[in-house]
């Protein structure tokens, strides 16, 4: 069970208790409503949710009888059905895609006529006309991979291509042209043969100031500025930059006066004002709109293959100069330092400022967005990887917060697939009956060994989908639906808030306790399991010990938990004091 390194939570003094309310033992519903609750979601035009309840009622041992469940089923696939033939209709391809992408695993020859190549054309040609042209050059260019039929429209997605200074579709669309043995305009080789220099990348970097006003310390007013990097990535004047160099701009929580603008690396004496467009809180990331023409266009990859002491370089303003590039290396690849999916660590100078600028490797490919130091970290760099952020790239136009899609529990990395370690109440896992020990064995159809490859596989899904899930639970497999739903921003904070401290434990530490018993100085509990690489693990606690716990102190702030036991036995040695660990709410173990 791999975590997120824990706070320096010995340093916090404003940690505040926390009393978690018992999680309230429901009754088991009836056949009668476990009918009507089903009804009530088709109704509602909720069907996928339906079906998934509909999986876990025919799995119950108050199941309905055949021709009910079957009769059930044929209306929430039918609901299915209607929305797909209205988002058609109403040339809302985005959702006709998700429909038909999540329905099919259940019912392959579901939307006769339609193929996934032909649903990802019309995505692109939708995100074309609403002006989003960077999602649709990328939609276009999956389109190509999914092996769509495209000789009618390729000149003009080619041509958008040279226009955004999109390299990495260009090559899709020219290697397509190739193998159709069409003619191959010279605009087209010409930008690929390019030979670009610093100096390019540099016109197509930003410096982002967040003007907060005068702030007051002991009576003394100075300027209150956040200072940060962007680079454009569309030719309408879209830019990316991290979350947290505007954060105060679009937190609700914020009340004080904040203004944004950028700075051109070829005209720093000019402010530009600027507006967010969408932001993610989850991959730090965000998509900021400006009234300029770029000279230099980065385009987004899917690159995924780093290796450590790879070149690379990092762009931005520093401290507020502009134009500076550093040099370094990959230092490490796949670090679980965010809540999803995973980081570079990287051997290149960066300072506040430098967050959100590119990170480029020789071939002036874009491999990752830089997002600057952890505090924990002192010295040492991280940067988001590309791969992430390109597919962020469609939901950051659409505009306001992204939300990720989730199934509501965590799993750590076991033998044979994924062990589930705790399951978030009334979360989608929850209600389609997943337990805690269950293995899962495949999602989609697909094996999973690494909880960073099946969040991806995940994410990759709409808030709105269906997933087939396959787990063990003993020596049963298991085959049921899951409806996808959004995912919470710290998901251990909706754990807090749901469920009793006693469970939440072995999602934050990695051990389970089992109540022992209850004396006049406070209950004992014995550990149960300890899973390998948690918080419990590198403490040293394993199966067998008993414990005390005397304190639980959750601080929503620092988004950060302490717990402080005795250890009774012969493992506590002379002393038979408290233990103290903590953790980051930010578990990176969610799927």
């Amino acid at each position: 069970m791999k975590r997120l390194p824990a706070c320096a939570l010995l340093a916090l003094l404003a940690l505040s208790c926390r009393t978690v309310p018992a999680r309230l033992a429901e009754a088991p519903k009836t056949r009668e409503a476990t009918v009507e609750s089903i009804t009530r979601l088709i109704d509602s035009d909720r069907p996928f949710e339906a079906l998934q309840d509909i999986s876990t009622l025919s799995r119950s041992s108050t199941s309905a009888a055949p021709a009910e469940i079957g009769s059930l089923s044929e209306q929430a696939e039918s609901k299915v059905k209607d929305q797909f033939s209205a988002a058609v209709k109403g040339s809302d391809y985005e959702r006709a895609y998700e429909l038909f992408s999540s329905f099919r695993l259940l019912h392959p020859g579901a939307f006769p006529g339609w193929t996934k190549a032909q649903l990802l054309l019309d995505v692109a040609n939708e995100y074309r006309a609403k002006s989003m042209l960077i999602p649709s050059l990328l939609v276009f260019g999956e389109a190509l991979r999914a092996g769509a039929q495209a000789r009618s429209v390729v000149t003009t997605y080619g041509d958008l291509a040279v226009s955004e200074m999109d390299r990495i579709v260009l090559r899709q669309i020219v290697d397509y042209m190739t193998a159709e043995k069409l003619p191959i305009p010279p605009s087209y080789t010409e930008l690929l043969n390019r030979k670009l220099t610093p100096a390019d990348m540099l016109s197509g970097v930003v410096t982002v100031w967040v003007n907060r006003g005068i702030k007051l310390e002991n009576g003394v007013g100075f300027p209150d500025t956040v200072i940060g990097s962007g680079f454009f990535v569309d030719k309408e004047g879209y830019l990316i930059t991290n979350y947290h160099v505007i954060q105060s701009v679009v937190d609700p929580s914020y009340s004080g006066y904040t203004k944004l603008s950028i700075r051109l690396s070829t005209d720093q004496n000019t402010v530009i004002p600027a507006k967010v467009v969408g932001y993610d809180r989850v991959f730090d990331i965000a998509l900021l709109k400006v009234s300029v023409t770029p000279r230099y266009i980065f385009s987004f990859n899917d690159i995924e293959d780093f290796q450590p002491g790879q070149r690379i370089y990092a762009i931005g303003s520093p401290g507020g100069l502009e134009n500076t590039i550093t040099a370094g290396i990959i230092s490490a690849s796949g670090r679980q330092i965010q809540q999803v999916g995973d980081t570079l660590q990287i051997d290149v100078p960066v300072n506040p400022g430098n967050s959100g600028g590119p990170l480029v490797d020789d071939a002036s490919q874009l491999v990752g967005v830089v997002f600057a130091g952890i505090e924990q970290f002192q010295g040492i760099n991280f940067a988001i990887p590309g791969h992430w952020v390109t597919m962020l790239v469609p939901a950051l136009y659409r505009g306001g917060e992204v939300r990720h899609p989730w199934l509501g529990m965590e799993v750590t990395e076991a033998q044979g697939g994924l062990e589930v370690t705790y399951v978030l109440p009334d979360s989608p896992a929850a209600r389609a009956g997943l337990r805690e020990g269950d293995v899962i064995e495949s999602i989609d159809g697909e094996r999973f060994t690494k909880v960073r490859d099946a969040q991806e596989a995940i994410l990759r899904l709409s808030t709105d989908s269906l997933v087939k899930l396959q787990w063990e639970r003993g020596t049963e497999s298991v085959v049921g639906i899951i409806a996808a739903g959004a995912r919470p921003f710290v998901p251990l904070n909706e754990a807090l808030r749901r469920d009793t401290r006693d469970n939440v434990i072995v999602a934050l530490f990695g051990m389970d306790l089992a109540l022992a018993k209850t004396t006049f100085w406070g209950s004992e509990y014995r550990v149960t399991n300890v899973y390998p690489g948690s918080i419990a693990d590198e403490t040293g606690l394993s199966a067998g010990d008993s414990i005390v716990i005397n304190k639980w102190i959750v601080n929503r702030a620092k988004e950060a938990a302490m717990l402080e036991f005795n250890l009774l036995g012969a493992k506590a040695g002379f002393s038979r004091g408290g233990v103290e660990i903590d953790a980051d709410l930010r578990v990176s173990d969610f799927i």
